[in-house]
């Protein structure tokens, strides 16, 4: 019985140990915990993946960033917590089946890839984090005009953009979320 116990304590203490780096006086070297909820730490993941990193556009680098994956090399990616790795470089597409083939096998490995006691592997962080924020009141709905007019006048250096209809979607929005039965905007 005693050796039941002993291997129980083993095996958790080797559950809940966090691994360090050789800096043991360094806040950074422990290893991240799982936290699924951080928006900052979502967004952390998500900004690793920089221009010319990702080149895999069937799979959204917020999806990596939901299931705890961030870039580290071209189309290379590691969980922040269990720090295990995943090469997501795709077959080219001349062949169409193989591409197909790896590019399933990749999206499986966005959840199954991690160790497993890897607290991502069940507990990816929630799908409104990838969505944009609601527009909930007029001041924030006078933010983003003026952000949108703001980009308007790049021009021809952006995509077209109907702000008529933007604003009919946004105010439609707002009044459904908030109950807001009246909305003036002033161009």
């Amino acid at each position: 019985m005693e050796v039941l116990y002993q291997r129980i304590h083993q095996t958790l203490a080797a559950l809940t140990h966090t691994p360090r780096n050789e800096d043991k006086t360094s806040p950074d070297s422990i290893t991240p915990r799982t936290q699924p909820r951080n928006y900052e730490a979502f967004c952390s993941r998500v900004d690793s993946f920089r221009p010319g990193l990702w080149n895999v556009f069937e799979v959204s680098p917020l999806e990596c960033a939901r299931w705890g994956w961030h870039i580290i090399e071209k189309d290379i990616l590691q969980c922040i917590t269990c720090q295990e790795v995943v090469c997501a470089a795709l077959p080219n597409l001349v062949d169409r089946d193989a591409h197909e083939k790896f590019l399933t096998l990749l999206k499986d490995c966005l959840v199954n890839s991690h160790k497993t006691a890897c607290g991502w592997r069940h507990n990816p962080s929630p799908k409104e984090l990838t969505q944009p924020p609601s527009v909930t009141t007029v001041e924030q709905l006078h933010n983003m005009t003026n952000s949108a007019h703001s980009l308007a006048a790049l021009g021809s250096s952006l995509p077209q953009l109907d702000q008529h209809t933007l604003m009919s979607t946004m105010v439609q929005n707002l009044q459904k979320d908030s109950g807001l039965m009246e909305c003036c905007y002033q161009s």
